[in-house]
């Protein structure tokens, strides 16, 4: 038997002038599970997708924030990245 291989396949986020919610879909063995969308009310957000291919990653992830996340970015090992949000709050970058 193969052991089990899980991945994030998927990352979803919703803004507007702010991060409003994020959805995060693994992948074990093939198998999509989507986890629990977190996060306020969508009915009004834009959302981008970032789908990531089997072999790549999240390699960093950088944005601005004060009191709440005002915008997230998700770079990959293949140099794909994704942007949800506005310009406010304070930079940061892991």
């Amino acid at each position: 038997m193969a052991s089990p291989y899980t991945r994030i396949a998927e990352v979803k986020g919703w803004f507007n002038q702010f991060c409003v919610g994020f959805e995060v879909v693994y992948e074990t063995n093939g198998q999509r599970h989507p986890v629990r969308h977190v996060g306020g009310d969508t009915s009004n957000a834009m959302n981008v997708t970032l789908t990531l291919d089997p072999d790549e990653y999240i390699s960093g992830v950088s944005g601005h924030a004060g009191n709440i996340i005002d915008s997230l970015t998700i770079r990959t090992s293949k140099n794909k990245s994704a942007t949800f949000g506005g310009q406010g709050g304070n930079p940061f970058d892991f």
